[in-house]
């Protein structure tokens, strides 16, 4: 836990922000909107790749990071995870995952049906 909080601490490079957003096939949209911040303000960080993100927005891309691999593992592969987040579901009341994503809360709720999921668990 230590290194999390150290690199939350140090700031998330913006080229490993690049490199999450070119891993999931995510628009600069998408990104902007998990990271609550505006498309400018996102296209103006791509752009200082030496650049950092801030403490609150470093947490919420460890955050992030952290539903997409737990996601990838319980769905057994990238594609169908990327499925699974674009489709409503009746356990969100019938919003997609993604739009979740946006709060901590809503990470918090998917990473629970994904153990869920992931362990065999119906709901």
């Amino acid at each position: 836990m230590n290194a999390l909080l150290s690199k939350v601490q140090e700031g998330v490079s913006i080229a490993e922000v690049a490199q999450f957003q070119q891993q999931y096939s995510l628009t600069q949209q998408q990104m902007s909107f998990l990271l609550n911040l505006s498309h400018k303000g996102y296209y103006n960080l791509l752009h200082r790749p030496s650049g950092r993100l801030g403490i609150p927005n470093s947490g919420k891309f460890l955050k992030l990071q952290q539903v997409f691999q737990e996601g990838e593992d319980a769905l057994m592969s990238r594609e169908a995870f990327l499925e699974w987040l674009n489709q409503p579901h009746w356990y969100f009341d019938h919003h997609t995952p993604f739009e979740m994503l946006d709060n901590p809360i809503g990470a918090d709720a998917i990473l629970e049906e994904l153990g869920r999921t992931k362990y065999g668990i119906l709901s």
